[in-house]
């Protein structure tokens, strides 16, 4: 049909797999393999509904809206922080953000989405970001921005009406960022 035809010409339906935990074997860590299973519709649909949170969650951190972050987040979320310390409730991650200073400028630019279907509403993410963090100008210029590469550990959930959720959110830092 022509759906699927767009699907596909988009790079939505063929290139983007998602991994099936009960079809998993052990990987080593050079030349991993995976058996793949044949992905439906419905995982596709829940890939992009995923992939939508992410893009919601970095576009208010990056916009000036971090007091909603935790309304993307199940009511006993969990988001790790520096040092690994784990704030868990969406009042723990709301008084987190309210913390956030207004000078901080950031963009989250997130690729290599890679999703493991535990069920038809849980699933396991990893996703790499680059980010850039810098303080606003006082003088009206640019902020410098010092860039970092981290991958994010994602859990989430999608509840009775269809929503996702994150339940687990842990930034692990790939790179030390310039000094």
């Amino acid at each position: 049909t022509a759906f699927f035809s767009h699907l596909a010409a988009a790079g939505i339906l063929c290139l983007q797999p998602v991994l099936a935990q009960d079809h998993m074997t052990q990987t080593t860590a050079v030349g991993a393999s995976e058996r793949w299973r044949p992905v439906t519709l419905d995982d596709y649909f829940a890939r992009i509904a995923i992939d939508a949170l992410c893009v919601e969650y970095f576009y208010r951190l990056d916009h000036g809206m971090a007091g909603s972050l935790h309304e993307l987040y199940v009511p006993d979320g969990v988001m790790v922080i520096a040092n690994d310390r784990q704030l868990r409730g969406r009042d723990a991650i709301a008084e987190f953000y309210a913390g956030r200073s207004d000078t901080v400028v950031t963009r989250h630019v997130t690729t290599n989405l890679r999703i493991e279907m535990i069920d038809p509403n849980h699933a396991r993410v990893l996703r790499t970001f680059t980010y850039y963090r810098g303080e606003s100008g006082t003088e009206g210029g640019l902020p410098q921005a010092k860039p970092a590469v981290a991958e994010y550990e994602e859990e989430v959930a999608r509840d009775d009406s269809g929503i996702w959720y994150f339940s687990y959110r842990h930034p692990v830092s790939i790179f030390d960022p310039p000094s």
